[in-house]
């Protein structure tokens, strides 16, 4: 048995925002899911670029470079970007058919 004792996940709210905005624009004009998840991946990246690069100004800069690209960051974000790029895919396709559906009636 796996056990997992505490832990927090942190969520870069304006980025994620951003990015869910923008992927949803980007579905709603008929681009794919891929790009609703570059989208909501570069937000979310550049969100830690900023934190690691100039929000940790006490340690060296090549400590802070190793940090932001670390393999377990990258693929924490990618997952996040995954989750949230799905999501607004699926609310800017869906309001995307609403709108046509409204139209044709």
């Amino acid at each position: 048995m796996v056990s997992i004792s505490g832990g927090v996940v942190f969520l870069a709210g304006q980025a994620a925002v951003l990015g869910v905005l923008v992927a949803a624009v980007l579905a709603y004009r008929r681009a794919g899911v891929a790009l609703a998840w570059a989208t909501v991946y570069g937000a979310l990246l550049g969100q830690n670029a900023d934190h690691y690069l100039l929000g940790l100004p006490g340690r060296p800069l090549g400590e802070r470079v190793v940090a932001l690209v670390g393999l377990d960051g990258l693929v924490f974000v990618g997952v996040e970007a995954l989750a949230l790029g799905t999501i607004a895919w699926v609310v800017g396709a869906g309001g995307r058919l609403a709108v046509e559906r409204v139209r044709a009636a």
